[in-house]
């Protein structure tokens, strides 16, 4: 059984019965708490299948798994204001796409705040697909077919060029991609590889950015970035993320941890913390006006959150990074924090050991600047 939870009921499909489940945990020992009822009653049924079943919800409505036959797939939910053996409650759009073959499975993983995803997958083929169903429209608004080999078709009839699957199947080692997992955050859409029906081993770990799906972008008109030169010709990471002011510090010989005072001025898109070697760091936690903004361990800083905003990470095991905006790369901005309306700006870091010398411990902040135009007259803001 995969359980559901929209806020204070649980929900679940029972795989090959066709029964589904709803549990009130405000009353979570009470029998009378739960219910059931055996949706194959209604028509279309949902395809329950015989492994795993993940279901999804957006708080009122919960989503089923469902199949395509003849290159046609109802895609069926429940309304949770209802009583769960009411007709009524259950409704369906039907989607058509002669992309998708006869048989082909698609799982409601998550939902990001406005879409539903749909997650697919074929055993002993490369192939998987993402299916976006808008809730606010009550339409799929577009889907991606990955082939596994570095391309994928979009709902919008073009080929992009993408990642190539390497998982293996154990006996016969032809790549497959079996049935996706799927997690969705706040920006980004996650997939790894799952058991596909025998003894196989995966290595995929996908972040997909949906916006590919349907191009848009996160721009403004009235925040620019500044260029400051300190050579003739600068190195391109400089013309590319604009000015970047660094703090330095000193960790004393013996010491695994410091806190220290930063002076940062401007909207900050982007913190990079560094230390000399043989120094590692082991924790960053970063504390504006006593609040704080970020408390992570080496591993989600150096890995997992270098991996949601960049296209690659820091070869070193000495950098940890923080990203404020949403897509750091782009010259677009994407988010910004204002330090200069933050009085207190502080950093605690600890090191995995003592340090064996004195270490400067370093603070990269990547700064955009404010266009002010008053009766014809510019100025930047933060000078």
């Amino acid at each position: 059984m995969q359980l559901v939870f929209d806020g204070r009921n649980l929900y679940g499909t029972l795989q090959g019965s066709g029964f589904f489940l709803k549990t009130d945990t405000q009353n979570f020992l009470d029998i009378s708490a739960y219910t059931y009822f055996n949706i194959s009653t209604i028509s279309p049924s949902p395809n329950l299948g015989g492994g795993p079943v993940p279901n999804a919800t957006d708080g009122r409505y919960f989503y089923f798994v469902t199949g395509f036959s003849s290159g046609s797939v109802y895609l069926t939910r429940y309304d949770s204001t209802q009583s769960i053996s009411s007709a009524s409650a259950y409704s369906s759009i039907q989607f058509t796409s002669s992309a998708f073959p006869n048989g082909y499975e698609i799982f409601p993983y998550g939902f990001d705040g406005k879409s539903i995803y749909y997650v697919g997958g074929t055993y002993g083929a490369v192939r998987a697909s993402i299916l976006r169903y808008d809730t606010t429209t009550n339409s799929v608004s577009d889907w991606i077919i990955f082939d596994g080999t570095g391309s994928a078709q979009t709902s919008k009839g073009t080929t992009v060029n993408t990642i190539s699957w390497v998982s293996k199947n154990y006996f016969n080692n032809i790549p497959t991609v079996a049935t996706l997992s799927c997690l969705v955050s706040a920006r980004y859409v996650y997939l790894t590889s799952t058991w596909g029906g025998g003894s196989e081993t995966f290595n995929d770990f996908v972040q997909f950015d949906p916006l590919i799906m349907d191009g848009g972008t996160l721009t403004s008109s009235m925040i620019i970035k500044y260029e400051t030169y300190d050579k003739p010709n600068p190195l391109r990471s400089q013309s590319l993320y604009g000015q970047t002011t660094v703090n330095e510090f000193t960790l004393i010989q013996g010491q695994s941890t410091g806190s220290f005072k930063l002076d940062v001025r401007g909207p900050v898109r982007e913190f990079w913390v560094t230390v000399d070697s043989p120094g590692v760091i082991k924790r960053i936690v970063f504390r504006l006006n006593n609040e704080i903004l970020v408390d992570d361990d080496q591993v989600m800083t150096r890995y997992i959150r270098t991996f949601e905003s960049h296209t690659s990470m820091p070869s070193s095991s000495n950098v940890c990074v923080y990203s404020v905006s949403l897509d750091p790369e782009r010259l677009a901005p994407s988010g910004t924090v204002n330090m200069s309306r933050i009085a207190d700006q502080t950093l605690d870091v600890t090191l995995v050991t003592g340090a064996p010398s004195n270490l400067t411990v370093r603070v990269y902040s990547k700064v955009f600047n404010v266009l002010a135009i008053q009766g014809g007259i510019g100025n930047l803001m933060y000078n």
